[in-house]
């Protein structure tokens, strides 16, 4: 169910890493994520429906962001809002106004936002970033991108309108986004 699994298991394999709550507007996917943490670390996170509930929870440092694309930049927002360092998947905004938003809230309020760009810390294209930066490279003209990655998130395709199941808190999952009716190929795809 995309991003958050890893999120865990990176967290719980770092040194001093520890995933102390969790949150997730499907029920069955927050009961799941839980008993894998708590078989992996022998504790119990504590467990929320609501991430503003998690802001108000001041035993918790810093978020980790692996949302829905839409809710990135206001959960991250919201996150230093209440005081805690982030680390938020990508896209981190959606467009500029918002980024920007994100920018100006990481700096009232003197938090560390990390941006899930994993190729940013790479020592190697820190070092080549450097280089340009000191005009090894000449003037640049021109620059092209690429990855190397297979692309295999394939289209949601279409699905009837229905009513969304009882696990799932539709309301909240669509957060800052335009109303929309539930359909099953928008929940748990790929992102």
């Amino acid at each position: 169910h995309g991003q958050g699994g890893s999120h865990i298991r990176d967290i719980t394999e770092q040194e001093g890493g520890e995933v102390v709550a969790l949150c997730d507007v499907d029920k069955n996917v927050l009961e799941e994520r839980s008993a894998q943490l708590k078989e992996k670390t022998g504790k119990q996170p504590k467990l929320y429906g609501d991430l503003r509930e998690v802001m108000e929870d001041d035993s918790i440092d810093a978020i980790s962001i692996a949302t829905p694309n839409h809710w990135h930049s206001l959960a991250a927002i919201l996150g230093c809002q209440a005081g805690k360092d982030v680390y938020v998947e990508k896209p981190i905004s959606h467009n500029i106004f918002e980024g920007r938003q994100l920018v100006n809230a990481a700096k009232k309020y003197n938090r560390v936002v990390q941006h899930g760009t994993q190729s940013r810390s790479n020592p190697t294209l820190m070092r080549d970033i450097q280089l340009m930066h000191e005009g090894f490279l000449g003037d640049i003209y021109m620059a092209k991108g690429f990855t190397y990655k297979k692309n295999n998130r394939h289209s949601i395709g279409h699905a009837e309108f229905k009513s969304p199941p009882d696990n799932l808190n539709w309301d909240l999952w669509q957060g800052p986004a335009e109303r929309a009716k539930y359909c099953d190929n928008y929940v748990h795809y790929n992102w």
